[in-house]
């Protein structure tokens, strides 16, 4: 193993066990599945769905950034973290034969793939290279964390997963669960990003807002914004590949607030 400096190093998750190792393959990269507990599922089924997720992830960028990838699944729990070639999630394996139940676990697991593109490759600037000896601060986690609950619900849509209309369903619940907070009415979106190191990443307090709440229903927005200023010949993908091939993969860098605005207003020709 090497690691090209310490970034690279401190993102490579090491879980030493007895997992069952499952893999696939997408345009020739290998994909495995590492599952601590894996119980009683379909293997092949599991295989099918998460290269199926995958291919559809993928295709909104058109470039793979990695030369294999590795899901680890660490038992019962919920949350997980995303790295650049893998994830890391506290999650076993669905009833797969039941689409209510698999459905939101799929979402969940399409979130932290997209995030190797939306946050580790396609990034604020204050994400990485990170300086590890103080908080790094950024006005922009309603889009890294938000932007990608709106791409879950679009990942899954165009990978047959999920129905035009459940999407439209998810995001009317995320835009309820927002509107019920009196926190809206005393925070923004820059604010709740750049206060997450000192206030509940979920909102919850009576002057506090969940990012990936408003973050959610703001890509939306965004999405059809450009849609309706291009008729609808450009889309929220465009801005996502453009900060890819810009930032990530010419100049090598995050971007700023203002270049990141700059690209959506280019984007939608405004």
């Amino acid at each position: 193993f090497f690691a090209a400096d310490f970034d690279v190093l401190y993102d490579c998750p090491i879980f030493i066990g007895n997992q069952e190792v499952l893999s696939f393959e997408v345009q020739g990269i290998d994909h495995v599945v590492a599952i601590e507990e894996p119980g009683s599922f379909d293997r092949d089924k599991l295989v099918s769905v998460l290269k199926r997720m995958v291919e559809a992830a993928v295709s909104i960028i058109g470039d793979i950034p990695y030369r294999h990838y590795t899901f680890i699944m660490m038992g019962e729990g919920r949350g997980g973290l995303e790295h650049q070639n893998s994830m890391a999630v506290f999650s076993s394996v669905p009833n797969l034969d039941d689409p209510n139940d698999y459905k939101g676990w799929l979402s969940f697991i399409a979130h932290e793939f997209f995030h190797l593109y939306n946050v580790k490759t396609i990034r604020p600037i204050a994400l990485g290279p990170f300086d590890y000896d103080k908080e790094n601060y950024t006005n922009m986690l309603w889009f890294s964390e938000g932007g990608t609950v709106y791409y879950e619900y679009l990942i899954l849509n165009r990978a047959g997963f999920m129905s035009r209309d459940e999407v439209l369903e998810k995001i009317q619940n995320i835009i309820r669960s927002y509107e019920n907070v009196p926190g809206r009415l005393y925070q923004s979106a820059t604010e709740a990003s750049f206060d997450a190191w000192i206030q509940p990443f979920f909102g919850g307090a009576d002057a506090t807002i969940s990012y990936y709440d408003k973050g959610a229903a703001l890509g939306m927005l965004l999405d059809l914004k450009i849609r309706h200023e291009t008729k609808p010949q450009k889309s929220l993908d465009d801005v996502m590949r453009i900060l890819y091939q810009k930032y990530y993969k010419e100049k090598k860098r995050g971007f700023t607030d203002e270049e990141f605005r700059d690209v959506c207003e280019s984007v939608a020709r405004l």
